[in-house]
């Protein structure tokens, strides 16, 4: 999942709800349990730079009690049954070590993260240039990179999203348009500044008043991929 905030003036101006790093907590959360990766990134003179980025590794499955297969008869698949049960105490403890491990280093993780993105979501609220294109580029990039990893670890194609809090007034001749691939959910935090030059994603976009409002959805949507 990205997240871009715009640090122009015209988003102050526009009374939009930039996302403050409280808002942040439940994807983390949502990331701590399943795995995945956030990317937060600037709308502003800046959008050309790394996003400050959090990774975090998916559990591995519990183990579970079910027949073993490959038993040529009943009573092999009986004795191979019994002798699974008398491992599973092993199994289940062999587990929760590595999952603590996990969650252990996610912790770490998190905390280095968190400060991080507090100082930089802290930073200059009156830019002058808004560099939409740049900013959502940058994004992009990170959203469709190859997901071989996730699919190894997790056995699931990663979902992608983008949540964008801004005025989404483009004001930078440099910069063109950018594309947002199609695999990719776009919520769209813009208060009364209607959707600008977002409407150029057309019915994609999903507009949000508040910045929770829009993390809420898009979690939402996230989880319904782990069903």
């Amino acid at each position: 999942m990205a997240v871009l905030v715009d640090f122009t003036g015209s988003a102050r101006a526009w009374a939009v709800d930039l996302v403050q790093p409280e808002d942040l907590t439940p994807i983390i959360r949502y990331l701590d349990l399943y795995g995945g990766e956030l990317a937060v990134g600037e709308i502003g003179t800046d959008s050309k730079t790394p996003l400050k980025r959090l990774r975090l590794a998916p559990p591995r499955p519990a183990p579970i009690l079910e027949e073993p297969n490959g038993a040529p008869n009943p009573f092999s698949r009986r004795k191979a049954l019994r002798q699974y049960r008398k491992r599973l105490p092993e199994l289940q403890a062999e587990y929760e070590a590595i999952e603590k491990a996990r969650r252990d280093t996610n912790r770490v993780k998190i905390a280095r993260f968190e400060a991080d993105v507090k100082s930089f979501l802290a930073g200059d609220p009156n830019l002058p240039v808004t560099d939409l294109w740049s900013a959502i580029s940058r994004a992009t990039g990170f959203l469709v990179e190859d997901p071989l990893y996730w699919t190894t670890t997790s056995g699931k194609v990663p979902s992608r999203h983008i949540v964008i809090s801004s005025d989404g007034r483009h004001n930078v001749l440099t910069s063109s348009f950018a594309k947002i691939h199609k695999s990719i959910s776009i919520a769209v935090v813009s208060g009364t500044a209607g959707l600008g030059d977002f409407s150029r994603y057309g019915k994609r976009v999903r507009h949000f008043e508040s910045s929770e409002a829009a993390i809420s959805y898009t979690l939402a949507n996230a989880m319904r991929g782990q069903n």
